[in-house]
């Protein structure tokens, strides 16, 4: 027996499953994501372009494509999908005074990123998770 479905069934049966897994996610590891696809300097909050220089934003973006700002437990973070160690991260911190300068970055790769998010033992990368939450 085949069935047959429209387009907005499909689309409706894609969204429940990933919300279904949203709330896996959550309730057995208490994450949750906020995030924001970046795409031009422009789009990163004024805050965060404080701290991040144009050219370093081209250079990660010519070879890798869109960043994705997110926040995860208060934390926030810029990440380049990068084939590179699974991904690379910098962590913003918007409130630390170093050298007399507001704000500081802290850069993170594939593996502590997975050790941080706690996401290895579900066998998914950090860019498949970010994914379903845009």
């Amino acid at each position: 027996m085949k069935i047959i479905i429209t387009e907005d069934q499909y689309n409706l049966l894609v969204e429940s499953k990933n919300n279904n897994f949203k709330k896996f996610l959550k309730d057995e590891f208490d994450f949750e994501l906020e995030v924001k696809l970046i795409e031009t300097y422009d789009d990163m909050p004024t805050n965060v372009r404080d701290l991040v220089s144009r050219w370093w934003f081209r250079s990660q973006v010519k070879p890798f494509g869109p960043l994705y700002l997110f926040k995860f437990k208060d934390r926030t973070f810029l990440f380049v999908d990068s084939e590179r160690n699974g991904g690379f991260a910098l962590e913003i911190f918007y409130d630390i005074e170093i050298d007399n300068e507001l704000g500081a970055t802290s850069s993170l790769t594939g593996d502590s990123l997975n050790e941080l998010f706690n996401i290895s033992e579900i066998g998914l990368d950090l860019i498949d998770i970010i994914k379903l939450y845009l």
